[in-house]
């Protein structure tokens, strides 16, 4: 195990840190705590193979159950903090974990899962234990800190049968077409994806990272934390995203690697803007979930003119598959950029409920649409938990099947443009959502956009713009004058039906649930509160 041998040769020299909470744990000390952990759930009963599940936000303590659940040879499972009680009482029947560790103030939301799996007669698990204090204790958890402080600290032993092919990792899909869909993921394809950040990126023994994303999705888990400390350097941690938060850390602990999402690295810019923290230590900033925009990338490169940038494509499935680096910006901001080291990426032509064929691939003249397709077996699972049906319709001859819309260059830069099943069909016309939303997000009193089909007697599908406006003084008139005069718009690919929101729905890694909007547009069309042109 890459970590214990760390703790040999890094003993010392500090893993992880905490500024906020103060708290800074060597790599001699963090593989303690991870051996009590190990020690106390073994004699808890949990065994190579059965589910380990948290509820937590990045911590100590997240780290902590990772590195134990490891040296087991169980199933680590972090769940989404920010789904509804019906979600995290459906992985429970999904994942079905023998034990449970959450964060005290997701209590109620743990309770009320529990309590609905309870109602449906589905898994809760049997044993629980909770990090911070409680007022009241419905589920009497135990104390997680109380819970492993008397084990022992000697050095786990893991079982011979524990194998580098066993799923040692679940994450769980972050939903942006549906119900989410459990990842099992192995030693390989974790070892593998280590490897291929710290080459990539790269990243050292010396570097101190801080991740502004969640790690209970795959870019913040493999692109930040475990990497660090299979490297030997110092992850720093963040609880929640918080630009000031951040910036204060990044002071304190000289971080030299900032990871996260572009509208993250965008707010922690305006913010450096007004407080001027001391931030010449970092090196590289790493983005990933949403294309790097020129503008974005402009307004970062001010703020960090003598950084390194990378942005990637990835999935839960397969991890990271595409890089732009910075000797690409600012030419080919907004692509997606180029494969990965060890992936084959490739576009397809799109078949609804098919799969096209990876030796006939679409031309390469930045116009034509594909589906894109990663081979990539060393990083990519093998399919979806429990969901046969589900992974025949995205696994195919080695190829995961993304359902991801794109274009590409002669030199295969990609460039997304949305999912397959965005699709609108207005007309006669195959239409996709993204180059609409760019056109609309074009006018100066508009920050944001999703654009959704709704059923219509004569067009058959009509579009519709949820548009959330920088100036409320905008209307619906002034905005469909400007989409008609648009360059970039035709007459069917202008919006028939607008309304104006306060916000719109995102995944926690910033992608767009454009499903959730398509659910709400018929009941506002049946309302009448849509605005027709």
């Amino acid at each position: 195990m890459a970590f214990e041998r760390n703790a040999r040769r890094f003993g010392k020299k500090v893993a992880i840190s905490d500024p906020v909470l103060d708290k800074t744990l060597t790599y001699a000390e963090l593989n303690e705590e991870a051996n009590k952990l190990a020690n106390a759930l073994r004699a808890d009963g949990l065994q190579k193979g059965d589910v380990f599940t948290v509820v937590l936000y990045n911590s100590v303590e997240f780290i902590i159950c990772y590195l134990a659940s490891e040296k087991i040879g169980s199933v680590f499972n972090p769940l989404n903090y920010n789904w509804s009680q019906n979600e995290i009482a459906y992985a429970f029947e999904d994942s079905k974990p023998k034990i449970l560790v959450y964060d005290a103030e997701l209590v109620d939301l743990i309770v009320k899962a529990s309590v609905r799996a309870e109602e449906n007669g589905t898994h809760i698990p049997p044993k629980t234990s909770v990090v911070g204090a409680l007022e009241a204790n419905p589920l009497e958890s135990d104390d997680f800190e109380n819970y492993y402080a008397e084990a022992s600290a000697e050095q786990f032993e893991r079982g011979a049968d524990v194998s580098i092919f066993d799923e040692s990792v679940r994450l769980y899909t972050s939903g942006t077409t549906g119900r989410a869909k459990g990842v099992p993921l192995s030693r390989l394809n974790e070892l593998m994806s280590t490897h291929e950040v710290a080459m990539r990126y790269p990243i050292f023994s010396d570097d101190v990272t801080i991740n502004t994303t969640p790690w209970f999705h795959r870019g913040g888990f493999h692109g930040g934390m475990t990497p660090t400390l299979h490297l030997g350097g110092e992850v720093v941690i963040l609880r929640q995203f918080n630009a000031t938060t951040c910036l204060k850390n990044i002071q304190k602990r000289r971080v030299t690697i900032l990871l996260g999402v572009p509208s993250a690295a965008v707010m922690i810019a305006r913010k450096q803007e007004k407080i001027q923290a001391e931030i010449k230590s970092v090196r590289l900033l790493v983005m990933m979930g949403s294309d790097l925009e020129k503008a974005t990338y402009v307004c970062l490169q001010g703020l960090f003119p003598k950084v390194d940038f990378i942005n990637s494509y990835g999935t839960t499935e397969a991890f990271l598959s595409t890089f732009l680096d910075s000797k690409d910006l600012p030419e080919r901001a907004g692509t997606a950029g180029r494969a990965s080291i060890d992936d084959d990426v490739f576009l397809v032509e799109p078949i609804e409920d098919g799969f096209g064929d990876p030796k006939k691939l679409t031309p390469k003249d930045g116009k034509s649409l594909g589906e894109v397709v990663v081979r990539c077996t060393s990083k990519t699972t093998a399919g979806y938990h429990n969901k046969l049906e589900e992974t025949k319709k995205k696994f195919h001859d080695g190829y995961l099947y993304t359902g991801d819309l794109a274009t590409w260059d002669a030199d295969e830069y990609i460039s997304i443009v949305g999912r397959k099943d965005d699709m609108m069909i207005s007309a006669g016309e195959n239409i996709y959502p993204q180059p609409i939303e760019e056109a609309i997000c074009d006018h100066p009193a508009v920050s944001d956009c999703i654009v959704v089909p709704v059923s219509e007697m004569t067009r058959g599908q009509a579009l519709c713009a949820y548009v959330v406006r920088k100036d409320e003084a905008l209307t619906v008139r002034e905005l469909l004058k400007f989409c008609l005069e648009s360059p970039s718009l035709s007459a069917f690919t202008t919006p028939r039906y607008f309304k104006f929101v306060d916000e719109l729905p995102y995944t926690p890694t910033g992608k767009k649930q454009r499903y959730v909007i398509r659910a709400k547009a018929p009941v506002d069309l049946k309302e009448g509160t849509l605005s027709r042109n």
